[in-house]
């Protein structure tokens, strides 16, 4: 979890969240794509 862009308890959730989605996708490890999810996650986008 990067501590510079997970900063508050939400933050967490939908970093866990974006990881989930993206093990889904075969993606688990792929961190420019679990950010993408994240960043939609936060703006309130799916």
């Amino acid at each position: 979890m990067p501590t510079n862009v997970v900063k508050t308890k939400r933050d967490e959730e939908l970093w866990h969240k974006a990881k989930v989605l993206a093990a889904q996708q075969g993606r688990a490890e792929d961190y420019a794509y679990i950010m993408g999810i994240f960043k939609k996650l936060k703006r309130g986008k799916k």
